[in-house]
């Protein structure tokens, strides 16, 4: 499980780097909302299995990672405003 949420956690921020570098930015955004919400299922799973030490350190990504899909939203509107 923690292997999974590794590889995802990079795929996330080598999407990010590749839609801040492309001409067409709202492919990879679409593509980076679909991965991020590949991780929030995958951190609800090991929340699950208990994966993680404590509800505090789930509680803490869990949001970081919410965080990450509000500023891709507002990036995908910025993007359908040009």
């Amino acid at each position: 499980m923690g292997t999974e949420l590794r590889n995802k956690s990079r795929e996330v921020v080598a999407l990010i780097v590749r839609a801040n570098a492309a001409r067409d930015k709202q492919a990879e955004l679409l593509a980076l909302r679909d991965r991020l919400e590949e991780l929030l299922i995958l951190m609800r799973l090991a929340k699950e299995v208990r994966a993680f030490k404590n509800f505090k350190s789930f509680q803490f990504v869990i949001e970081l990672v919410v965080s990450v899909c509000r500023q891709n939203e507002g990036w995908l509107r910025s993007t359908q405003k040009v």
